[in-house]
């Protein structure tokens, strides 16, 4: 067996292991008892040990760092991709991985109680561990100018918080402006509907995404996810709100989009390390892109009413009345259920809440006072509790510090790439039929899905849309479809 073949073998049984860590975080938020975080902590660290042992066997990386570059340029993606993570796994110690995945899997169980009963006196004790090992991390790691750039290249390769900062100095004000001369919610899509037809109707969406029910599945946790177990095994997750049954539909779309890029990057290269698709700002680019670009166009409304109208809309609503609804804002002090317009104000807050927790200028027993003091001033309001304020979000608790302003870069690349997509088939200018949401994915298979993780964010949005990344076209389609 020569070398790149050993290096090849001896990754996909990492991978492995790592699809098991998914299985027992995917049963975590979905099955476990109470009782089972503490033993499951356990086993989280014990595998996180076990990811690290290999990935810095002394006989692996030597061949790593020995290997030529080929005129194989899928092997060339593969070898640069597993570097990457050697060479950042050398640089942390073993005991600290360990001790990062059995803290959050521990601090899972904590969260939800403290979410469920409002006291979160346990939870801010955890939370305060949690952040002291990201800093541990972010110095073994190293950085450039913050200690929260070492995170966020973890989420999006080369991205740093003098970036992100501009990129929300630069938004923030526009999207207040657009929310000022923006459409309000008529409220006429608030009604109770519940849990058995809202499920109804996520398999109507799963079913008009194409998702191969041999391939994944829908489940029900506190917050909506996504999670690759396996080769033909990505499954989401949704929340039923009986009082807005489009809560729990976009959550579909938007997880769908994460399962579309997931199965359709397997689908092009297998068990290939080219497939783990490390950007979370592309990956988020796709959720948001089914969620919003699709599932909020005038195009898929029209064609999903119908169906909608006969499992939960009264007769007195119009197809264009949903349309204007679920383009239409209404304010919310929750993240997932937020319109577009307010949705990257949420992710400004909390990009900026955690840079100053990593970087030591906010402690965590003052995290509540600085989120209502900073929600104010980008919302005019204030939570009414903390389960409504910090603790609404799941990502603290996982240990996933940096992941946040990968939704907002996603929202940008979204956008750029529905305007090159109807530039190149005036998809959503046509009507609508079961032939449409099929012609989206092979576009987005020939011109997004098939460079796999080969190309970094700006590199990808470049190379599909032939511009380089911008605001503009976000801002664009904001006001074109909810400005009066």
């Amino acid at each position: 067996m020569n070398s790149t073949k050993k290096i090849l073998e001896h990754y996909k049984n990492i991978l492995m292991i790592q699809f098991i860590e998914q299985i027992l975080d995917w049963d975590s938020e979905v099955n476990l008892p109470s009782g089972g975080y503490a033993y499951r902590a356990e086993q989280a660290a014990w595998l996180a040990g076990v990811v690290h042992e290999k990935l810095t066997n002394r006989d692996f990386t030597d061949s790593i760092m020995s290997f030529i570059p080929t005129d194989n340029n899928l092997l060339n993606n593969e070898i640069a991709h597993i570097k990457r993570i050697v060479e950042l796994e050398q640089k942390i110690p073993q005991k600290l991985r360990e001790e990062q995945a059995r803290l959050s899997a521990k601090a899972g169980g904590i969260w939800e109680d403290a979410k469920k009963s409002g006291d979160d006196s346990q939870f801010i004790r955890v939370l305060e561990q949690i952040i002291q090992l990201e800093r541990e991390y972010c110095d073994c790691k190293g950085f450039n100018e913050t200690p929260y750039d070492a995170l966020l290249d973890d989420y999006d390769e080369n991205l740093c918080y003098s970036f992100v900062e501009n990129l929300f100095d630069t938004l923030v004000p526009q999207l207040q402006e657009l929310i000022h001369n923006a459409k309000e919610d008529s409220g006429e899509l608030y009604f109770f509907a519940d849990k058995t037809t809202q499920e109804k109707i996520c398999r109507i969406i799963i079913k008009e995404l194409g998702l191969d029910p041999n391939r994944s599945r829908l489940d029900v946790s506190t917050h909506p996810f996504t999670a690759t177990l396996g080769l033909g095994d990505v499954r989401i997750t949704t929340n039923y709100n009986e009082n807005n049954f489009t809560s729990s539909m976009f959550s579909t779309l938007h997880e769908g989009g994460h399962a579309i890029y997931e199965l359709e990057t397997q689908s092009i290269f297998g068990d290939s390390p080219c497939a783990s698709i490390v950007s979370l700002a592309q990956h988020e680019s796709q959720s948001r892109f089914f969620e919003n670009i699709v599932g909020r166009s005038k195009a898929f409304c029209e064609y999903i009413f119908p169906q909608l109208q006969a499992v939960v809309l009264p007769e007195n609503i119009k197809s264009e009345t949903f349309t204007q609804c679920v383009n239409s804002i209404s304010y919310t002090p929750i993240r997932v259920d937020s319109d577009e317009l307010y949705y990257n104000l949420h992710i400004a807050l909390r990009t900026k809440l955690e840079y100053s927790l990593i970087s030591g200028k906010l402690q965590v027993k003052d995290l509540n006072e600085a989120w209502n003091h900073e929600f104010e001033l980008l919302f005019n309001k204030t939570p009414q509790n903390k389960k409504e304020g910090y603790l609404q979000d799941v990502h603290w608790s996982s240990g996933l510090f940096g992941y946040f302003p990968t939704y907002t870069i996603g929202n940008l690349i979204a956008a750029q790439i529905a305007e090159k997509l109807n530039d190149d088939t005036d998809i959503f200018s046509k009507t609508f039929d079961k032939n449409s949401i099929p012609a989206i994915k092979n576009w987005l298979r020939e011109n997004f899905y098939i460079h796999g993780n080969s190309l970094c964010t700006e590199e990808l949005a470049k190379k599909v849309t032939g511009k380089v990344l911008s605001s503009q076209p976000l801002i664009s389609d904001l006001k074109k479809r909810y400005c009066r």
